[in-house]
């Protein structure tokens, strides 16, 4: 199975578990909206960078992208991430193409947030879009790539999934400690929706878009923070004619 239709099983099976919740009545989604940071183009240069790098199969390359609280939880060094969680990424990326930044955000002094987007094309011909998103810390004057301290997950539309125009979007943050912020973005553009922290360990952003969402692919990007550390999630899903 390819890993488009294991995406698209996987939304239909958590659709399934979760209900679809079309009738529900949720927050209000504003897209558009005022937003702390500013735009900035570094963040988004080194997840492309990344994403580059592994579809060059660079473990090299790639660690040096990597922040230090990343590289100890991943370690020890570059031969070991090399044999151990560089195959891994890079296996995810090997049908990753047409790769353009879709988000470049600094948030404050300390994070930010990067997002790409492009298409998984494979050898037989499949075509799907593709984002992909990470949190960024500042370290020694530059932008590193955090990984892996915030899980964010159950979210919808489901990967690669179809909806309506008015979906229902959300995700959840998942941390060792205490999520203090979520923010969501819609095709690169920021939507204010309200957070709410559901248990001492989790977040969640959910709500629906006031204006209908044209018909066609869309990227949501959903970022999460911690006292001590950061995550991020991007996804792609379809509007129905």
């Amino acid at each position: 199975m390819s890993r488009a239709a294991r995406a698209v099983a996987l939304a239909a099976l958590c659709a399934a578990l979760v209900g679809c919740g079309s009738d529900e009545k949720l927050p209000a989604i504003r897209v558009g909206t005022p937003q702390p940071g500013a735009a900035a183009p570094g963040p988004g240069e080194v997840v492309l960078r990344f994403v580059q790098a592994a579809r060059r199969g660079d473990a090299e390359q790639m660690w040096a992208l990597l922040s230090e609280p990343t590289r100890r939880s991943i370690g020890p060094g570059v031969t070991s991430f090399a044999k151990g969680t560089a195959p891994d990424l890079i296996k995810s990326f090997e049908d990753f193409r047409r790769g353009r930044i879709l988000l470049s955000r600094r948030l404050e002094d300390a994070w930010a947030v990067g997002a790409v987007a492009g298409r998984y094309e494979s050898d037989d011909g499949e075509s799907d879009p593709a984002a992909y998103a990470t949190a960024l810390r500042h370290e020694g004057g530059t932008w590193r790539i955090e990984l892996y301290a915030v899980v964010i997950a159950r979210l919808r539309p489901g990967p690669l999934g179809t909806t309506g125009d008015r979906p229902d979007v959300r995700a959840e943050a998942q941390a060792g400690d205490g999520v203090e912020r979520m923010f969501l973005w819609l095709d690169g553009r920021a939507a204010r929706v309200p957070y709410a922290r559901t248990s001492a360990f989790t977040g969640e952003l959910r709500g629906r878009p006031i204006e209908p969402l044209a018909a066609g692919d869309h990227a949501a990007v959903v970022f999460a923070q911690t006292g001590v550390t950061a995550g991020a999630q991007a996804w792609s899903f379809h509007v129905d004619d």
